[in-house]
């Protein structure tokens, strides 16, 4: 299977996008829906706005202002090229990615669904499923943050640079070698290439159909708005394996469980007409989702906490 995998993998990791601005885009999906420090506030807000049917151009300028800071903090910290000696770097490590701010999250997108304009003004229900949302996050990425440390699959930035392949003659993993250099945002290879075993499941792809799952199954939904969710998880997905952070069945797998893991939610806190949930019901599945990393890190002798993805130490690569 591990080879299978790879076999379908590789059209997608040696790809490169014609033009810079194109992987840009990408890194955005790509990289944004793995840090609960973006998603648990930016989210919640956009499925409120977006399911209360009253849109104004105002609500629309404080969401891109959110959105204008996360990815900001994505290019500070990840894609500058001198990201590991830039003191705005060591800033948006600590601001963003940060254990603390990642644990108060939760009450920082209540606070916003509650009392910032212009989600204060939005009906009880379209709030309810920001609440919603967010709790989908916390209880969407658990199965992927236990099956990180058991699993510990190798990331595909990590297996093509081994030093058995370092001097191999083989076309394939030369190519890809290649294509990972020459990448137009190539820091990115790089960094992933630094979290060794921590490939399957994708957490980023849980991420991301915990955070549209709302817009496609629980609340009724446009097509139209079905249609640019599913394209979301898919960019996200397609972004994971471009970068070489993950090969596609660890996407599909984030996407699979994460799936089931929100149904089950949606069947707890919702009936068939709406959902009852209340304002501290995201603290307690975020509490959730804390408990079991450390639990699961803590069993497996991992860094429970570290900027950016998680960083953990290659067994393989040591013993060489």
């Amino acid at each position: 299977l591990d080879k299978l995998d790879k076999q379908i993998s590789t059209p997608l990791l040696a790809l490169k996008l014609p033009l810079p601005i194109f992987e840009y885009l990408l890194s955005i999906p790509g990289n944004f829906f793995g840090s609960c420090s973006f998603t648990v506030v930016t989210c919640p807000a956009l499925i409120a706005i977006c399911l209360d049917g009253k849109i104004h151009w105002n609500h629309w300028y404080a969401l891109v202002g959110m959105l204008v800071v996360c990815n900001l903090a994505i290019w500070l910290h990840v894609l500058s090229p001198d990201n590991k000696k830039s003191s705005s770097s060591r800033f948006a490590k600590k601001l963003f990615y940060g254990p603390l701010v990642s644990a108060m999250s939760p009450l920082i997108g209540i606070a916003l669904l509650k009392y910032a304009p212009p989600t204060s003004s939005i009906s009880n229900n379209a709030r309810q499923m920001g609440y919603f949302q967010m709790c989908a996050w916390s209880i969407g990425v658990i199965p992927a943050s236990i099956l990180k440390p058991f699993v510990a699959r190798q990331r595909p930035a990590t297996w093509i640079n081994h030093e058995e392949n370092a001097t191999t003659n083989d076309n394939k993993i030369k190519m890809l070698q290649k294509a990972a250099r020459e990448k137009h945002i190539s820091v990115l290879p790089k960094l992933f290439s630094k979290d060794a075993a921590v490939s399957m499941a994708s957490g980023d792809a849980a991420g991301a159909m915990a955070c549209m799952y709302p817009l496609i199954f629980v609340h009724e939904s446009s097509n139209q708005a079905k249609i640019l969710a599913w394209i979301c998880v898919c960019l996200s997905c397609v972004g994971r394996v471009y970068w070489f952070a993950h090969h596609v069945g660890d996407v599909l797998a984030g996407v699979i469980t994460s799936f089931f893991a929100c149904w089950i939610l949606q069947h707890i806190l919702c009936d068939e007409t709406t959902c009852l949930i209340q304002w501290w019901d995201p603290l307690v599945a975020h509490g959730l989702l804390l408990v079991t990393a450390i639990v699961t890190r803590l069993m497996t002798k991992q860094r429970v906490f570290h900027s950016g993805t998680m960083r953990v130490e290659d067994k393989h690569i040591k013993d060489k």
